[in-house]
């Protein structure tokens, strides 16, 4: 079932849109409580106002499944859905081709830092070993 979302301190259905990288808050138009903060792709974000009409004023629809709450937002004057777009950590707009290299790029970083965490406890549990036995040699 799909419902209109409301603020939960003002009760108020408009918001605006605070882009970040790979989400956005939903941000209450009449208190400025924060809603929501809506998770999205990495390096994807949502435009903060409409791009048909440039109104920064939206409603919320959430559709639950399970425990997981999916948002949509329509603009309030027209009913056009914000674009998603690719943006870098600076909120830069980017390109399709130049978001899967910062994902490929973010990916190798993640495991060269896997790797050193794994040589380095391996170097501990070598060095464990050499100080009870004597005969261990990592370089071997």
């Amino acid at each position: 079932m799909e419902i209109t979302k409301s603020c939960f301190k003002c009760g108020g259905v408009i918001f605006n849109l605070n882009q970040r990288p790979g989400e956005y808050d939903a941000i209450c138009s009449e208190c400025g409580n924060i809603v929501s903060n809506i998770k999205l792709e990495k390096y994807e974000t949502m435009e903060s106002s409409c791009s048909k009409c440039k109104s920064t004023r939206f409603k919320a629809r959430v559709k639950k499944d399970k425990d997981v709450e999916n948002w949509t937002v329509e603009c309030i004057e027209c009913k056009a859905a914000p674009e998603k777009k690719f943006v870098d950590s600076e909120l830069r707009e980017i390109d399709g081709i130049t978001r899967e290299n910062l994902i490929l790029k973010d990916t190798i970083d993640e495991l060269n830092y896997r790797i050193r965490e794994l040589e380095s406890e391996l170097a501990s549990l070598a060095y464990k070993v050499s100080a009870e036995d004597g005969t261990f040699d990592l370089k071997s």
